[in-house]
Order: structure tokens, then C-alpha cells, then sequence
């Protein structure tokens, strides 16, 4: 999955387009009866229906990633007027998370990071 996800990292406004509904719904079926056994091919999984995918996965989640009981915490901290004093309190609410809830959290947010920063370095053509 990797492979598909930094291939689409070149590829403008990929999480903004969406995939073949039909394709998305029998991938995502596929990655919650064996994730692991999942592989994708080229010209039966195309970016756009691995990025749905995962749109799909988190929206569908009963609990968020950042969990709905830490949400009045999420929100005391967005409130905060001052960055560092956000950040830090950003870092306790992480710190309350599941260890299986940081590690996805670190893991999209330095994907949707490389995202951005691909698509602002990109050459101009």
C-alpha cells in the first residue's frame, strides 16, 4: 500500500477525487476481512480508489483516531491562544491516545504532510 499511496503523493488533489464507488467498497471489504493480505495491482486499483478507500475507513471508524471522549480536550486545546501552549497541549491529548491511535495518527499525519509538501515542491511545468 505504500508503494500506492507515495505514487499518488505526485498527483494533484489526490484525497479531493474520488474513486469507482463499486471499487473502493470490494477494497475496503477486502482490507477488513485480511488487510494484510491485500495486494494492489496496476489496472485493477487505481490511486484515486486506494485514497477513497481510506477517506472511507476513518469516516466509517466507530471510535476516531483521536477518540470521541478526548473531544472536549481536542477542543480546549484548539482553543488555546498561544502555539506553544496548543502544542503542548495537543502533545498531552496525544499522549492519552491508545499507543495504536498515536501510531495511526503519526502515521496519516506524515502522510497528508508528505502530500502537502510534494505538491508545493513540485516543479512548476
Amino acid at each position: 500500500m505504500r508503494h500506492w499511496l507515495f505514487s499518488g503523493l505526485r498527483l494533484e488533489g489526490v484525497y479531493r477525487k474520488g474513486g469507482a464507488r463499486a471499487r473502493s467498497l470490494r477494497l475496503l471489504a477486502d482490507f477488513r476481512r485480511d488487510a494484510r493480505s491485500v495486494k494492489l495491482r496496476p489496472g485493477e486499483h487505481f490511486v484515486e480508489d486506494v485514497t477513497d478507500t481510506l477517506k472511507r475507513f476513518f469516516r466509517e471508524l466507530d471510535d476516531p483516531v483521536t477518540s470521541a471522549r478526548l473531544l472536549p480536550r481536542w477542543r480546549e486545546a484548539a482553543e488555546l491562544p498561544q502555539k506553544n501552549q496548543r502544542l503542548e497541549k495537543y502533545k498531552e491529548v496525544i499522549g492519552c491516545l491508545p499507543r495504536v491511535n498515536r501510531r495511526t495518527l503519526s502515521t496519516l499525519i506524515g502522510h497528508l504532510y508528505r502530500s502537502v509538501w510534494e505538491t508545493l515542491c513540485r516543479p512548476s511545468h
